[in-house]
């Protein structure tokens, strides 16, 4: 990395929707051939995306967290996080992309959002392995996508795209200790909420504040799922977007102190210090010459 963009650089695939159905299916090879080297520079993404990996490998960025690549692998991604391929070698496979309004198409829907470990990017693996029936669904719905004559074509690619989901969601929850789907979705809305409140003044009390349940409930529900109290969650979120925007753009200490609700840039740089035994100033440093 050798600069700092002024602003986080967003991927949109809007060109590519067909009849504005918000969703595409293509070969990941095709995907480089397109994009080329934009892939390898950070970029936050403006949709959901699955990278499936059939062939060949690869290392890829999610968030400051490294994924190696490999084949029959896969990697679900949602809005808002930042990507980037640091290299890829003779890889094949698939990208998956499509919005929040493909997917919920009614209100029944909104469960693979708010009740679903895929799109919650606390609970780790977020490299997962695909099986042999996840492959064979995802070669269907490109060949669906392909057939723009087909019965129902947008049903056809939403139904096949849930499957595909709940396939995943079963091997997340395969690496995960628990089964509860009442805490798992009480946790969801904590990340839900969370999302929508980062800011150095957000307290915790402010996030239950948000939510009819108890916080007590709440409080367990996040222990149990992510094995950490949601203090540490919020800390992480805020530590999260500070590094996203030390890394990625050039704003100044000052103004991504104020930014991010910091009345004194010393205050920030306690802060993040405390966390990752940095300075600002050291870690935006050690970003450039790596």
């Amino acid at each position: 990395m050798t600069n700092h963009p002024k602003e986080i650089q967003k991927h949109y695939y809007k060109k590519q929707w067909y009849k504005d159905i918000e969703f595409n299916i293509e070969p990941i090879e095709d995907v480089f051939d397109k994009v080329g080297e934009k892939l390898f520079h950070p970029h936050r993404l403006d949709f959901h995306q699955f990278i499936l990996v059939t062939e060949g490998g690869g290392d890829h960025e999610v968030d400051f967290n490294h994924l190696k690549l490999k084949k029959n692998s896969i990697v679900p991604l949602i809005i808002g996080q930042i990507q980037s391929f640091k290299k890829q070698q003779n890889i094949k496979g698939y990208v998956i992309v499509f919005t929040s309004n493909f997917l919920v198409h009614e209100k029944v829907d909104q469960k693979y959002l708010y009740d679903f470990l895929t799109f919650n990017t606390l609970i780790q693996p977020f490299l997962l392995d695909s099986t042999p029936e996840i492959n064979q669904l995802v070669e269907i719905c490109y060949q669906t996508f392909q057939n723009k004559e087909v019965f129902e074509y947008e049903e056809s690619l939403r139904a096949l795209l849930k499957t595909i989901i709940l396939k995943i969601e079963q091997e997340k929850r395969r690496f995960v200790k628990f089964q509860q789907s009442e805490l798992v979705g009480l946790s969801m809305k904590f990340n839900k909420t969370l999302e929508e409140k980062i800011s150095y003044k957000t307290k915790v009390s402010d996030v239950f504040r948000e939510l009819t349940e108890d916080p007590k409930k709440i409080s367990l529900a996040v222990k149990e799922t992510t094995l950490k109290t949601p203090k540490q969650l919020l800390d992480e979120r805020i530590v999260l977007e500070l590094k996203r925007l030390l890394s990625y753009t050039d704003l100044s200490i000052k103004e991504i102190a104020f930014q991010l609700g910091f009345d004194e840039t010393s205050n920030f740089t306690n802060y993040f210090k405390k966390h990752t035994d940095l300075t600002p100033t050291e870690f935006r440093n050690m970003m450039v010459k790596s």
